[in-house]
């Protein structure tokens, strides 16, 4: 399509989605995520086909064992839950390859693969991939092959390994010999290809082959010779994969400190360094040099060192290091370049040099950049231009000829990633600049000054002061201008005394005579960037630690049994999951939330009771009530609203007196019968649906509470001068001769335009199995059309009156919907490529025609039959649409009624605008299995099967739109963003969510990972309260079998369309970037599951009084605790948090909320004391680091005059001279590391000529007392030394005890002990010469204290820090701090180096009291009771006691396996208790102390119950209490499980209801629970999961099974003494079996010797007990 831009494809750890770009705002829509691949991606590359009709392949690479897949997007051909997956056409594993190449190390299988792609026409390619580092070298063809149905795809050859032993002996003679155990070329880091040859040709960067890689200590040669002595080499390899063949074509020696190759197309490759970047021709010559700072000489070979320039003239010198940075080259002349922090540079190739432009650019909140894509242009679309062009840009002398656009991604693992948009313009004269900009006038005398590097001048005037200088420069007269001089003394970044120095001023420890000037290039024309735009941003968490729970603010509703706004003085509200995420620029906080747990957006709440639904008429602020039984006085409530002023902002909710706003009976106009009074309707009847329609009114639907036989009204109220008017009263059962029944269901009212007067429409099911949809108009239109259904039966029966073989035949009605949606929505489209959904969704019949047709693939091949082909087509042209072109406008809506009958099959009609045409008398789009969860809604029926066991119907469907809200004036968003959905709730109480096709009336299943049915557990529960008394035998209303709606559609709630569903766990349905996204729901105080299936059972939108812009609130109604029918009004203000630029939604049903701070949070404590934090000021102990750069501008310029720069180097002379006779008479080499040390002095210096002296990395820690609801804001702080690091950060009391360690007399009371509560902090302090010096540590304790109102008020903090106390500890760094409670005290346990120390708090100081000495490096420590889990961090874990009587810890088990421990915790499950240990190895490992057990070794042994791979690393290891189906509504759940266990007192001893479980995140920014379940159920789900392995179609064809295997250390042998345990369950995969279609799960539950309703209900548990909010 004509400017259709290609999608965007991101990877980060397990988890791939796709992007598509709005062609109108250039914002990213998401299309597909895929977020349980097993394996890690660490390569990405895409495929292309230039054939109409096919799309793309990606090219994907895992970390670990080497594995390279070729998948595309298409729908699954077998069994799969997702209506995508990614099909794997070619699946490379070298797994095998390497292990032969490894000669039996185990250690190269753990380096990532390195690959480089080659791809000269549209369906031939080569691959080459780097194994292990360098081990080995493979290549491999692709080419893509035709196929028939659909079946074309990627073929790869048998992969070639490179004969590396045999190729590195042409590279040219060494002096030593080459071990036989290597190939010779020492480590490879990276690979291209070069063009312009015939074959393919590999460029190679690895070490060199004698000496290997250099290192740091050993870059430089003496003061003389220059240079470094062993730089990397770069060799170019023909290949020919068919053949098996290679050669060596040229071989070059790069810098020493080079990084990675990109191709440049003809020009060959670019070697970028951290010092320097070069090129190197396809020939094998190396031109000029470029010098990115000062350093370079130092790690430059001497072969190169006469090719080394700096940045050339009039580009300002450089000063950077290149680092992390990432470099994407958008041409053979210009590529972007992007630094570790963000800071952008043009990269451009002139005359015969490269140069690099800073543009001024830096990327906020990035943290640190990871990939860098470039995608140019051609045909811009013109609402894009505006967007690229930069508003300051002078667009009126610009020409689109002229410039060329593009966009830029910039990607990032640890922090948000934006898309740019940028516009270059090429061959730009300085001449021409300065006649368009007229900047110089005339020529300028500059004189010199010394200039501050970046990093020293002030912050406010550093970026000014470049751009100045760099404008100054760039807009400088050439030497071709009219008879204008050149400036000399140019003003630079990097400022010379001219651009012509000599020898002398190269160096700054030496005084040589200069012989030589070197004169810096020079540019005429160059290519600028006239702007650099922001476009989109991905917010992400990046890396995940260990956080706290804590409250944001205070709590805002408290029981009270009158309707009116409650008192705001409970101190702390609802707590909520905080997490450190991210890195540097991106760093802050993440707050883990659901909706209605956040007090923040509730504004007020009321009680009630016996209310049963509730409806919003926002134009009037009222709320109206239908309240339950026949025993209420009315069956309307009235609510009007009230905004509260002052402090506690809030609504309130005043009841209406209903006698004195109701009017007296009045006579109808239209019909002169006498109207009933609103009172008498208010009081007699029960209220059914209720619609606000403005200025003319509302509407309600009513059905009569006393009357033997049904009577259902449609009521149209106006409000006149005060007092409530009925204007129209409708009896829906007078308009009609048929016998419909009982009323079972409404729709919600939908208002729309008939005939040019205001209409409401809404349907109704009924007994009869007919539904019925009503037209009203405000005017006293009334019109009534029946849906008929053909059975015999007119009442429908209950599921023991059905006979199976006969109960899907029916096509009695059990929902129905009407809705507002554009007219094309049903009309088919013809499929695209890209939508391989509707490629699935197309008929199958229409693939074949006959049995006469159908072919064999090889067969019709070889007879080139084309018979059938031809058939297919004209077949094909029966489904095709018409030309979209005769479609109507996209914005002109339709109204449309849909109704699902008892067979599955769902039917959609039009309703005319016009009145007399009413229904379409045959469906406009129909599709069975709706009700059965199917994976696809189409009209395809013949691949369609019924359930065998169960006789299911949809009881309730809504269709609706999802995305953000389109307001009438405004921008309208993007349709991307926003997408059409449909929800179906079944008779047994699952829900089945769907999403439209882009490009087809087709609805793909989307997949929840939920169960939505109640579990057994409540029905338990409930049999308990009915025997016990506490709840009737029948809770339901008997004179009506109504059900109310529990899917809720809704309207710009902050911004956002979706659906609220009132299921058994409520649930939001919205979107994010476009994909629909799901949430739990909590609500406060709510009743245990069991008295009422449902906990909320009312739901509306809007109320007056609290809609600011798009903002717009809601209220629920939900079951409280108290007794039976006790209700709960709760008002919210929107879900703003949630829904900001700054909200995520990771999945799971959760909510993010992201903290921008912009710095590296280290951990994260609430202050846990009613003295210090209160509702109104709740307090963070946050633990940061800042990323700084730190400046070494003084490395440019020593201040020493000549002769003192000569004395002190005839000074180091004889310091060397004396240090060779002492290496001579003690035997030692001169190579010795400590020989060189002065000569290292003499090789690293800095020469200005090239560049200066780059910033380096640095951190400085703080700790901050912030304020959670006052914006974060920092409350006090305390910075840090300069080189000391935190470690570990705690906040917890020590009980004061002033006696002597050792003393005979115990004058210690625990009655009268004190506790202070302190924030303690470890750290360790590493001296600026490295690890030269052991690494020491201390402890200090910091105390906070609040300060009085008074102070507040005149503008002091609210809390104020001091240190009380610091100790040094010099056996290490202090990496763990813990409270030990014992015997009425607490004790602080300090775990530095291989030490635990056991300190009392007494005198003003701490004193150790104990001690234990561990083999290596303590971790972590983990107490709970009086017992210790140690985590060493190089030998696993210890499990210790504390013995008061003798003050001692002692060693009870460990796990003698050498293991890495970057994690450690526990989980119990009743009375047995599991430790958990997370390895480098990114597993999961599962220990019991049993001393009893024949493996513990006598008791001393740790037994490994269980191990798991992750494919993720974690470095903190939290607990939470697992909740059951009962407990996992509230957001309360300690006054929810109080109610439950003075309803059932029993609850909480069996072993299921004392569960822990743990919970941590991950570098990826990933979260992960871990809960243990019973035996029964963990071996049917290990069954299940077994089968769900084999019978599901995964990702990448890639087995889950082997990703999650145990992968051994390499430490000591490299492996256990036994096998791996396994027995460890992976829920993401287990939870598949709940998004499968009924008649699946059936087949799926057999093949286990089970049925889906005890697999579910399984499932059910297992989801609420890892829901960790």
């Amino acid at each position: 399509k004509k400017h259709e831009l290609p999608n965007l494809v991101t990877a980060q750890g397990s988890t791939l989605r796709i992007y598509t770009v709005d062609n109108t705002s250039g914002k990213l829509a998401l299309t597909h995520s895929f977020t349980n691949l097993a394996g890690s991606v660490c390569y990405l590359e895409s495929l292309h086909v230039k054939e109409q009709g096919v799309g793309d392949s990606l090219l994907l690479g895992f970390a670990g064992h080497p594995r390279v897949a070729v998948v595309s997007v298409t729908a699954p051909k077998s069994l799969s839950p997702s209506p995508v997956i990614l099909e794997a056409t070619t699946l490379i594993d070298l797994t095998q390859a390497l292990m032969e190449q490894s000669l039996g190390s185990i250690t190269p299988l753990e380096q990532d693969l390195i690959a480089a792609l080659e791809q000269k026409s549209s369906n031939v390619a080569t691959l080459t991939i780097i194994l292990g580092g360098g081990v080995a070298v493979a290549s491999v063809c692709l080419q893509f092959v035709h196929g028939r149905n659909s079946n074309s795809g990627w073929s790869a050859t048998e992969p070639y390994l490179l004969p590396l032993a045999t190729l590195h002996q042409t590279l040219g003679t060494s002096n030593e010999s080459t071990p036989a155990i290597s190939h010779g070329m020492g480590d490879i880091i990276s690979a291209s290809f070069l063009s312009g040859y015939l074959e393919p040709t590999l460029v190679l960067l690895h070490a060199n082959k004698d000496h290997g890689r250099g290192c740091s200590g050993r870059l430089g040669r003496p003061e003389g010779e220059g240079g470094t002595q062993y730089g990397m080499i770069v060799t170019a390899i023909s290949l020919t994969v068919v053949h098996r063949r290679s050669a060596v074509l040229w071989s070059v020696e790069v810098p020493a400190d080079a990084l990675s190759l990109h191709a440049v197309g003809e020009r060959g490759v670019l070697v970028m360094s951290v010092n320097s970047i070069l090129q190197v021709n396809n020939a094998g010559r190396i031109g000029p040099v470029l010098s990115v700072n000062g350093w370079v000489q130092t790690t430059c070979p001497t072969s190169l060192l006469e090719k080394l320039q700096p940045n050339p003239w009039p580009l300002p010198k450089l000063a950077v290091q290149l680092d992390g940075a990432r470099l994407s080259i958008l041409s053979e002349k210009v590529g972007i370049l992007c630094l570790r922090q963000g800071q952008l540079y043009l990269l451009q190739h002139l005359g015969d040099t490269w140069s690099l432009m800073p543009l001024g650019t830096t990327l906020g909140a990035i943290g640190q950049i990871s990939s860098l894509l470039l995608l140019p242009l051609a045909d811009v679309p013109r609402v894009m231009i505006s967007k690229l062009l930069d508003s300051n840009s002078n667009k009126k002398q610009l020409s689109m000829e002229m410039l060329s656009m593009g966009l830029l991604f910039a990607g990032s693992r640890l922090g948000d990633s934006s898309l740019l948009g940028y516009t270059l313009e090429a061959d730009v004269k300085f001449t021409d600049k300065v006649k368009q900009e007229g900047s110089l006038g005339k020529k300028q005398k500059i004189e010199e000054d010394t200039w501050d590097y970046p990093g020293t001048a002030s912050p406010a005037n550093e970026h000014e002061f470049i751009l100045q200088r760099e404008e100054d420069a760039l807009y400088a007269p050439t030497e071709e201008d009219e008879g204008v001089e050149l400036i000399t003394e140019f003003p630079d970044v990097i400022p010379p005394s001219s651009d012509e120095e000599m020898e002398e001023s190269t160096g700054i420890h030496g005084c040589t005579v200069a012989v030589k000037k070197r004169s810096r290039p020079r540019l005429a024309k160059l290519t600028v960037v006239r702007s650099v735009t922001s476009i989109d941003t991905l917010i992400a968490l990046g890396p995940v630690g260990a956080g706290c729970e804590g409250p944001l603010s205070m709590a805002c509703a408290a029981d009270t049994e009158s309707i009116i706004t409650p008192n705001l003085s409970t101190p702390l509200g609802s707590t909520v999951r905080i997490f450190p995420c991210g890195y540097g620029s991106s760093g802050g906080l993440a707050l883990l939330t659901v909706p209605g747990r956040d007090d923040r957006s509730i504004l007020g709440e009321a009680d009630c009771l016996n209310a049963q639904c509730i409806f919003s008429l926002p134009s009037h602020g009222l709320l109206l009530v239908g309240m339950a039984g026949s025993h209420t006085e009315n069956g309307v409530s009235v609510l009007r609203t009230k905004r509260t002023e002052g402090p506690n902002e809030g609504i309130e909710l005043v009841e209406v007196n209903l006698v004195e706003w109701c009017s007296e009976e009045e006579q109808d106009k239209k019909s002169k019968f006498v109207l009933e009074s609103p009172l008498s309707i208010f009081r007699d009847n029960s209220l059914l649906q209720a619609t606000d329609l403005g200025e003319d009114g509302f509407m309600v639907l009513v059905k009569g509470r006393d009357d033997c036989e049904p009577r259902y009204s449609v009521i149209l109220f106006a409000e006149v001068d005060g007092r409530l008017i009925t204007k129209h009263d409708f009896s829906l059962l007078d308009n009609t001769d048929l016998s419909l029944g009982s009323m079972l269901s409404a729709t919600p009212m939908v208002s729309h335009k008939q005939s040019g007067n205001n209409v409401v429409t809404f349907g109704c099911t009924w007994t009869s199995g007919k539904a019925t949809v009503s037209t009203i108009g405000v005017s006293g239109l009334f019109e009534t059309q029946t849906v008929e259904c053909t059975d015999e039966s007119h009442m429908i029966k209950t599921e023991h009156e059905i006979d199976d073989e006969k109960y899907y035949q029916s096509d009695k009605i059990h929902a129905v919907d009407v809705f507002l949606a554009p007219t094309n929505t049903f009309v088919s489209i013809e499929p695209s490529s890209s939508d391989p959904i509707a490629e699935k969704a197309q008929p199958e019949a229409d693939l074949v025609v006959s049995a006469e047709l159908e072919f064999d693939g090889e067969d019709a091949e070889l007879y080139q039959d084309e018979s059938s082909d031809a058939i297919l087509a004209e077949k094909a042209k029966t489904w095709k649409a018409a030309d979209p072109g005769e479609n109507p406008s996209d914005n002109e809506d339709n109204l449309y009624v849909a109704v699902c009958r008892q067979s599955g099959l769902l039917q959609v009609f039009t309703l005319s605008a016009d009145s007399r045409q009413g229904l379409s008398s045959a469906p406009v789009w129909e599709s069975p299995g709706c009700g059965h969860g199917a994976s696809i809604l189409s009209s395809d029926i013949s691949a369609r099967r019924n359930p065998r066991m169960h006789q299911v119907y949809a009881r309730e469907m809504r269709f609706f739109f999802s995305g953000p809200t389109q307001l009438i004036s405004g921008d309208l968003e993007p349709t991307n963003f926003r997408s059409f959905n449909l929800i179906v709730e079944n008779s047994n109480g699952d829900t089945s969510f769907y999403e439209k096709c882009k490009d087809s009336s087709s609805f793909a299943r989307v997949p929840l990972h939920d169960v939505a049915r109640p579990s057994k557990e409540e029905s338990r529960h409930r049999t308990k309260l009915r025997r016990k008394g506490i709840l009737g035998k029948s809770e339901v209303d008997p004179v009506s079998l109504f059900h109310f709606n529990r899917l809720h559609p809704f309207i710009g709630i902050s911004g956002q369309d979706g659906l609220f569903a009132a299921t058994s766990r409520p649930l939001w349905f919205m979107s994010e970037r476009g994909s629909p996204v799901v949430l739990c729901h909590r609500a406060r105080h709510v009743a245990p599951a069991g008295g009422n299936p449902f906990p909320v059972v009312g739901f509306c939108v809007g109320l007056k009084g609290e809609n600011v812009g798009t903002e717009r609130g809601f209220v629920t109604l939900h079951e409280r605790i108290g007794r039976v029918g006790s209700q709960r009004l709760t008002i919210f203000r929107g879900m703003s948090y949630l829904l900001s630029p700054q909200g995520l939604f990771p999945g799971g049903g959760f909510g993010l909320e992201k903290i921008s701070l912009g710095v590296t949070v280290r951990s994260i404590k609430f202050i846990d004391d009613s003295t210090i934090s209160t509702g109104e000021h709740p307090l963070y102990a946050v633990l940061v680091s800042r990323e700084i750069e730190a400046d070494q501008s003084e490395l440019n310029d020593d201040g020493l005059t000549p002769e003192e720069r000569q004395q002190k180097k005839e000074e180091k002379d004889a310091e060397k001279v004396k240090r060779q006779v002492e290496a001579d008479l003690g035997g030692f080499d001169l190579e010795q590391e400590w020989v060189e040390e002065i000569e290292r002095e003499d090789c690293f210096e800095v020469d200005m000529y090239l560049g200066g002296s780059p910033a380096i990395q640095k951190r400085e820690y703080a700790l901050w007392i912030v304020d959670a609801s006052n914006s974060w804001n920092v409350v006090d702080s305390h910075e840090f030394e300069e080189f000391e690091h935190c470690m570990t950060m705690e906040v917890f009391s020590l009980t004061e005890v002033n006696e002597e360690p050792g003393a005979n007399t115990n004058t210690f009371e625990e009655e009268n002990a004190t506790n202070t509560l302190f924030i303690s902090i470890g750290t360790g302090t590493v001296d600026k010469d490295g690890e030269d010096v052991s690494s020491k540590g201390r402890v200090l304790l910091f105390e906070l204290k609040r300060q009085s109102e008074t102070s507040t008020t005149l503008g002091s903090p609210v809390a104020d820090l001091s240190l009380v106390y610091e100790k040094d500890i010099l056996h290490g760094a202090v990496t763990s701090l813990s409270c030990l409670t014992c015997g009425g005290r607490n004790r602080l346990v300090i775990g530095a180096g291989a030490d635990i120390n056991v300190e009392q708090w007494g005198n003003g100081r701490l004193t150790q009291v104990g001690f234990f000495r561990a083999n290596m490096q303590i971790l972590d420590i983990f107490l709970f009771k009086t017992f210790f889990l140690l985590s060493d961090a190089y030998d696993s874990l210890y499990f210790l006691v504390w013995r008061e009587s003798d003050k001692s810890l002692t060693l009870l088990a460990k796990d003698y396996e050498p293991i890495p421990v970057y994690a450690a915790g526990i989980m119990s499950r009743g009375g047995s208790m599991t430790f958990l240990c997370h390895d480098d190895r990114q597993n999961l490992q599962f220990f019991q102390y049993s001393p009893g057990d024949p493996a513990a070794r006598g008791g001393n042994k740790l037994v490994c119950r269980a191990d798991i791979h992750l494919g993720s690393q974690t470095v903190g290891i939290q607990n939470y209490c697992c909740k059951s189906s009962l407990l996992v509504n509230s957001a309360t759940p300690r006054s929810s499980l109080a109610a439950l266990k003075q309803q059932d007192p029993l609850f909480g001893r069996s072993d299921d209801d004392q569960k822990l479980g743990v919970y941590f995140g991950t570098s990826d920014g990933g979260m992960h629970s871990v809960v243990p379940v019973s035996e029964p159920v963990f071996w049917r789900l290990t069954a299940l999961q077994s089968v769900i392995a084999n019978a599901l179609e995964s990702d990448c064809s890639l087995s889950h099974r082997a990703w999650r295997l145990y992968r051994r250390t390499p430490r000591r042998g490299g492996c256990r003494n036994h096998d791996r345990k396994k027995s460890v369950i992976d829920g993401d995969l287990v939870m598949q079996y709940a998004d499968l279609p009924l008649p699946d799960q059936e087949d799926l539950a057999s093949a286990i010797g089970s049925t889906v309703e005890l697999v579910l209900d399984n499932l059910l548990e297992l989801r609420c007990s890892n829901m960790i909010i």
